[in-house]
Parts: C-alpha cells; sequence; structure tokens
C-alpha cells in the first residue's frame, strides 16, 4: 500500500505483489 500512497500511481508491479499478498491470504485463511 505504500507503493500507491506514495507514486500516486497503480501499475502491474503493484497488482502484482497485491495478488500475491491476496493469494496467500486465501490460503492461510477460512473464510
Amino acid at each position: 500500500m505504500q507503493e500507491i500512497n506514495q507514486s500516486g500511481g497503480y501499475n502491474d508491479e503493484i497488482e502484482g505483489k497485491l495478488k500475491g499478498i491476496l493469494d496467500s491470504f486465501k490460503a492461510t485463511q477460512s473464510w
């Protein structure tokens, strides 16, 4: 989230990081 706040941008690299975080969260949490 810091990258988005600092740059004010949203690019594929940041999207990839967020997707990785979400995927790892889904893998370790039960909804």
